[in-house]
């Protein structure tokens, strides 16, 4: 008695070549736009964040009469009674040429500029 052979299917090599030319395609058109809107949103935190500074030093101007100067995030926290968190900037308020509080990118990846805005 003879054995029957199970007739077996599977893909053909035209059809796994077009899945990964489909798959080719989309990471192509999706890489470029997931990093623009991670570009995107970092900027949009610094921008936050600094506005939250420049409040904080008006608030200080209120009460001691001048702005204060900072170094870096941990020295705006404790001169202006603030909890930033930012593993992605560094932020410093500077007097020269006008009052300006800039935020240093220093997170992965440089495509990122660094933001500045006076007050």
């Amino acid at each position: 008695m003879l054995k029957k052979v199970k007739n077996i299917t599977s893909f053909t090599l035209l059809e796994l070549m077009i899945v990964v030319i489909v798959l080719t395609i989309l990471g192509t058109i999706s890489i470029p736009l997931y990093r623009y809107a991670v570009r995107n949103s970092l900027i949009r935190e610094a921008h936050s964040i600094m506005s939250l500074i420049i409040q904080a030093e008006k608030i200080y101007r209120l009460e001691e009469g001048s702005y204060i100067t900072c170094s870096s995030t941990s020295d705006c926290n404790n001169k202006l009674h603030l909890e930033i968190s930012s593993n992605n900037w560094d932020f410093r308020v500077l007097s020269s040429p006008s009052w300006q509080v800039r935020a240093i990118y220093i997170g992965a990846g440089s495509d990122v500029p660094n933001q500045t805005r006076n007050f």
